[in-house]
């Protein structure tokens, strides 16, 4: 029988317990990595559900301008469609101005509004761009554009809707100073001549002309306070136009 020296054995137990810290660290190392994946793929899952409803076009890419994510809101402003941009709302291509500061690091974020021609048709896009970074790194930037062209032709009418208005005020004054002139003139009329026969000083013939002359004014008068209702219930839809034959 073949004697070992004594310690040999309890080297075999220290590479026995070798081993089995080795297995036991390698199986919670693979517990690990399983429950990082399990999670990575629950957070990827949750991202692509927010980025599939989010009601605009995301796009994320690296320093170089190299695009590694975009969701599918939108298509008409995939890089592929190499979409024309027609005008941008202050005049100046802020967009390439504000990405370059993105990429400098002198900004986090910045607003650019600019239209585009899409088949044929103009469309107004509001995009925000802000900088993407990894453990506090910038790696690149990204963006999230909107559809904003109802938006836009609404402000477009209300500005137009505004302008008709002020120019009907002007009309209105116009025509209140116009009719305030004309009001006077039979008012004055009436008044004058009232005072004449209230002096009763005048004959009965010149009686008679005063009179007439204060009837035509009152007439007068009548026919514009008339003219002012009939404006007023026009403006205020009281009044139905009926097409007839003179």
């Amino acid at each position: 029988i073949k004697i070992y020296p004594f310690w040999l054995k309890y080297i075999f137990y220290l590479i026995g317990i070798l081993i089995l810290i080795s297995v036991v660290f390698y199986l919670y190392l693979r517990y690990k990595i399983k429950q990082a994946t399990n999670a990575a793929l629950k957070y990827n899952s949750l991202f692509k559900a927010f980025t599939d409803h989010t009601p605009g076009r995301i796009c994320i890419l690296n320093k170089k301008g190299e695009q590694f994510y975009e969701n599918d809101m939108l298509p008409f402003l995939s890089q592929e469609n190499n979409t024309q941009i027609l005008t941008f709302e202050e005049g100046e291509n802020d967009r390439d101005k504000i990405i370059n500061s993105l990429i400098n690091e002198e900004i986090d974020s910045g607003h650019v509004y600019y239209k585009i021609l899409v088949d044929k048709d103009e469309k107004w896009i509001h995009e925000f761009l802000f900088t993407v970074k990894e453990n506090e790194n910038s790696i690149g930037y990204g963006g999230i554009a909107f559809d904003i062209t109802d938006r836009k032709l609404l402000e477009i009418q209300l500005r137009q809707a505004i302008i008709k208005s002020e120019e009907s005020n002007k009309l209105k004054t116009q025509f209140l100073n116009n009719l305030s002139h004309e009001i006077r003139t039979p008012l004055n009329g009436i008044i004058g001549f009232t005072n004449i026969l209230a002096e009763n000083t005048a004959d009965k013939k010149n009686k008679k002309y005063y009179a007439k002359i204060i009837e035509d004014s009152s007439m007068q008068l009548v026919n514009k306070i008339d003219d002012i209702v009939e404006m007023s219930m026009l403006e205020t839809n009281q009044v139905i136009l009926r097409n007839s034959h003179f």
